[in-house]
Order: C-alpha cells, then structure tokens, then sequence
C-alpha cells in the first residue's frame, strides 16, 4: 500500500485547478438516478451557511465524542466531493501549531474504493477511542473553517448551495447520532410516496461483479420506457467503458455526470457501441406479470418500495385478477427494495396471513417495559394463504423488506429465496420539522422484530433457500449492507437461535431435493438460446421451480402457532397505549436534535 501525507494547505492550493460540474453534485442512490433531486432542495430555506458552518465549529465538535466524528465525517466528505478521483483521508492532527489549519490530508495511491473504506473505519474507531472522555475533547482545536471555505468556494453554487447543506448535514448526522438519522426535502420524500416516480436519467440497476480481474458494472434490470431501454441496453450487459471511462469509480462518474454517454458493452461473446441520452421516466412502484412454464401458470409481483401509500391496493388487485387467471403460486420479487411504510408492510403480510396471526411487534426506545409491543392480524384479506408462495430477497432488500419476509417466513406462508437481506431492524419516525416544514427529519424511534421475537438488525433475514442470480455463479454477491456501510450500528440484542430454522427444515430439504432430482432449473437454462442464457434469472427460475416442487410435496401450512425466542415476551398494542403515561408520537425537529437512546456497538474493519 502506497500513501503520502499532503500539507493541507498545499493540498488546498490544488483546489482551484479542479471543479466539479454541478451535474455531479446531483443525488444518486446506488444504481437509482433520481436527476430531479435538487430541485427538491431548492426552497427548503437552509443554507450552508447555517446548516454546516453553523454546526461544523469549535462548539458543536467538542461536546462528545460521537459529534466529533460526525464534524470529521462532513469534513472526509467535502475532500470526496472535491477530489473525486483520489483517496484522500482528513485527520486530526494534534501535534499541528498551525491553529488555522489542525488537520493532515493523507493520500492512499492505488487502493481500491472497499479497501479505502476500512482504512476510514480504522482512523475513525480509533479517533472513537483516543478521543471519549472529555479531558481530551477539551485540547482539540477544531478549527475548520479552511476547509469549509475551499468547498464553498469551488463546490457551492447558487444552485445547489440548499442541497449541498443538506448532504453535508446528514453525513453529520450519520456519525453524531445514528446511521439513520436524517433530513430531506418533504417534496422529495412526498414524492417518493406517489404510485409512479419520475426520474432523469438512464433507468438501470446493476451490481459490480469481478470479470476478468476487473471490477465491472453489470446490468441487472432495465426500467421500461427508459432511455437504457430506449437505446438498446440489456439485462446482463457489462460496461466495458464509459465514454473514456474504465474504472469502476470512473464509470460510476460518468454515469452521474455526463448527459451524453457512449458505452462500450460485452454482451455476451460480442462487444456492441451503444449512444445513450439520458431523460425523463416513469418507474411504476408495482409491476405484476403472468408466467408460463411447462403450460402452468404463476403469478410474479415486483415490488419496488414500500413508500408508495397505494402498493397493498395494487398487489391485492393484481393477485385476485391472476388468481382468477388460474395461477398455481405466486412470487414477491422484493430485491433491490430498501423498504417504506410500515402501513404497507403490515397490509401486505395481511394478504399471506391468517386471523390471530401476529404481524407487527415493536420495541421503541422510550419505553420502559421489557416485552415487544405486538399487534395481531383480524379480517385479513388471506388471498395468497391457499397456495405455495415464493418471496425473492437479496443484500440491497431492507426495512420494510426485510420485516415482510421475517413474518412471511416465520409463519411459513412464503419460501425466502435469494441471499441474506441487508439488516437494517431499526424503524424512523418521519415528518416535516416545527421549525420548518419544507425539511423532513427522520429520526430513529424503534427496533422490530419477527413473529419469533428476532430482529434482523446486522444480521438480516437468511433465506430458506439461498439462490445466486446467476446460475453459474458460486460465490455471494458481493452486496454492501448495513454493517459493512457505517463506522456505528444499532446492536442487535437479541441473538438468533434455532428456533430460527427447524421448524421448516425438513421442508426445505424436500424442495431441494425435487429440484436437483428433476433437473428444473437446470434443464430450463439449457432449452434456452444464447441470449436468454446471458439474462437468465437464476433466483425467478428456481422460485418457479420452488412452487412447482412445493405443490407436490408440501401442504399449505394454516396454523398461527409458532415458536418463540426463549426469554422474549410480548404486550398487546392497545393494552400497552393505555398504560402509557404519554403516546409514542414522533415530535420531528431540525435543531436542535436529542440523542437517540441507542446502544452503538462499532462495526471493525473486516480482514
């Protein structure tokens, strides 16, 4: 490993021969381009002024050790933003005597961006242990008003100075609190609510995948009437080259930054050119789609979030009318879904669940009893509790995801098929701030937990039967969650068990042997040409196979008795808020922000 220490006034001086666009500031998550997402901040009414000046200072960073990180942290992010293409590390420097500038850049020369990421966890655990008790907070000079002002001056536009407060500000956030604390724009959070999302952009999912010794992006999913489907990009293509990009980090910057793009793509044996524009399109929430295999039909449901208030509605309009198609089971495709509401998870286990089934349980962080607060089914729709179903999941399915997958698991209404989810157990209240009502602030409320009394918090949701996409594929996808994603998580106290897995353990080896005994997926994937083969979805195809398998093996399971962790006992909801002294209201404020009563344990570098 190469490293170099820059004076951070001569890296400073390099500022001024390198800018960035302000198309690269716009927000992207993952591999969902959302290009209007600055045009939610605009008149939000903060400013960087106030927000990070106001908070980044001498004051703030010095009053505990986690709001020192958190100050770190946004100044980490400002030399990211500024030097897109180097590894450079922000650190404390105590033995400095220049009271204007404390802090020492560190370059790390040809390091991989995960390799780079455990080298920032490694400075930042040990600042965590250098700096927790206050006689050594009291000696630090956080003088970063240097740094700020380099930023401002070549980042900060007039344009984008309301969104930049607000990345910044949750990177604070992310550090001195929790991982999921944070501020948006109520427009951009209202928006993400509505049945259709309308992005610019290119309209591609993908996951990076080691081919040939390089790291690559390989296209998982194309939006429908998107410019990538518009243009000719297909499920399983590789990029080869951006422009004149290569890299995966170059890649990824051209992705976001470039309006016009030439890809150089391996498809397949062939390499193909492809001119791209990038535009305006819809992303409908819900999806849903007949399959035929072997002259039987199945019903699949694409399930992109959570957050789309009408999701329950159109899944169980769309199952009745396949139901009444002659469908033999159904699929819930929620990989790549990184969850929503609650309302929306509890209405659509409801369409799985039977009556007395429990379909919530909740521990918040206020309360003062023990036991998780539980909710129990009544009424419910039931429409998929008569047939074998399968519930697709993968490292990017989170949240709402994940606790829809627990209960369906737990009760034995679905097979999970897939990889391990993301783990991500915690549950935000969310609302627009007192102060100001054009910022939502999230704020963490609550740990939930399964039917079981086990939380998928760091661990998340192992499936019954674990699938990789591709059907040569040997090793894991190399997903990123929730411990590999921050210095802090929630921990998780309640540690898994087997009541977990035994009590579907005989089941799952029956499917498993029904599928290697006929071949299914296997004799599928040869009957198919080369093109089908390239985008050949392992985990559907065994999911079809899986019900398949299960209809004539398995009876439909009905009963809502099921086992429980040792030691975990539940309250009634109703019987729990009208003990309580005061509801559990979520009371959402910019500043200034209370603690959450967590308990952090410190995620280590991995080896």
């Amino acid at each position: 490993m190469k490293l170099k220490t820059i004076g951070l006034k001569s890296a400073l001086a390099l500022l001024t021969l390198t800018t960035l666009s302000t198309s690269f500031a716009q927000s992207i998550e993952n591999s969902r381009v959302d290009w209007t997402y600055n045009d939610h901040w605009e008149n939000t009414q903060i400013s960087f002024e106030k927000q990070i000046y106001g908070t980044i200072n001498q004051t703030t960073c010095t009053k505990s050790v986690k709001e020192l990180l958190g100050c770190m942290a946004v100044l980490n992010k400002s030399y990211e933003l500024m030097y897109p293409d180097q590894k450079l590390l922000v650190t404390y420097d105590q033995s400095s005597t220049d009271e204007t500038a404390p802090f020492k850049i560190v370059e790390y020369l040809d390091m991989n961006a995960d390799d780079f990421f455990k080298v920032k966890q490694k400075y930042f655990k040990s600042l965590y242990n250098d700096y927790s008790n206050s006689e050594s907070l009291s000696l630090i000079n956080f003088n970063s008003k240097v740094i700020l002002d380099s930023f401002t001056q070549s980042q900060v536009t007039e344009a984008n100075d309301q969104m930049m407060a607000g990345q910044l500000y949750n990177e604070y956030l992310a550090l001195a609190f929790d991982p999921h604390t944070y501020i948006q724009p109520t427009s951009y959070l209202q928006d993400r609510s509505k049945p259709a999302v309308k992005r610019k952009g290119i309209g591609i999912y993908f996951h990076i995948e080691p081919i040939n010794g390089v790291d690559s992006y390989v296209l998982d999913e194309i939006i429908p009437n998107s410019p990538a489907q518009k243009f000719g990009l297909k499920v399983g293509d590789v990029i080869l080259k951006a422009n004149e990009a290569e890299t995966s980090e170059s890649v990824y910057e051209v992705i976001k930054s470039q309006d016009l793009i030439t890809f150089k793509i391996k498809r397949g044996k062939i390499i193909v050119s492809i001119d791209l524009e990038k535009g305006f399109y819809k992303v409908e929430q819900v999806q849903s789609s007949v399959l035929v295999r072997d002259d039987k039909k199945y019903g699949y449901i694409k399930l992109r979030t959570f957050s789309d208030k009408t999701a329950c509605e159109k899944i169980k309009a769309a199952g009745i009318d396949m139901i009444n198609k002659g469908i033999e089971g159904l699929i819930l495709d929620l990989r790549n879904n990184g969850g929503g509401l609650v309302t929306q998870m509890r209405c659509i286990s409801n369409l799985y669940l039977e009556d007395g089934s429990r379909n919530w349980a909740v521990k918040y962080l206020e309360q003062k009893v023990d036991s998780l607060i539980e909710s129990k089914a009544k009424f419910t729709d039931n429409i998929f509790g008569n047939m074998h179903t399968v519930t697709l999941i993968n490292g990017n399915s989170a949240s709402a995801s994940e606790a829809t997958a627990m209960y369906l698991k737990d009760y034995r209404k679905s097979f999970i098929l897939g990889e391990r989810s993301y783990g991500k157990g915690s549950m935000q209240g969310v609302g627009p701030t007192r102060q100001n009502p054009a910022i939502s602030k999230g704020a963490t409320r609550a740990l939930y937990y399964g039917p079981k009394g086990l939380s998928p918090q760091v661990t998340g949701v192992s499936p019954d039967i674990q699938v990789y996409p591709k059907i040569t594929q040997t090793k894991p996808t190399p997903f990123k969650r929730e411990s590999d994603n921050y210095l802090f998580v929630i921990e998780n106290t309640v540690t898994p068990s087997e009541v977990e897995e035994q009590d579907r353990k005989d089941e799952v080896k029956t499917i498993k042997v029904c599928l290697r005994d006929n071949n299914i997926v296997q004799n599928r994937f040869k009957n198919s040409n080369e093109m089908k083969k390239s985008i050949f979805d392992n985990q559907l195809e065994t999911a079809l196979g899986t019900i398949e398998c299960a209809n004539q093996n398995i009876a439909i399971f009905k009963s809502i008795d099921i086992p429980i962790v040792d030691g975990v006992t539940f309250v009634d909801e109703w019987k729990f808020r009208m003990k309580s002294i005061r509801k559990l209201k979520a009371k959402p404020i910019l500043l200034p922000i209370t603690p959450p009563k967590l308990k952090l344990a410190p995620i280590l570098p991995r080896s």
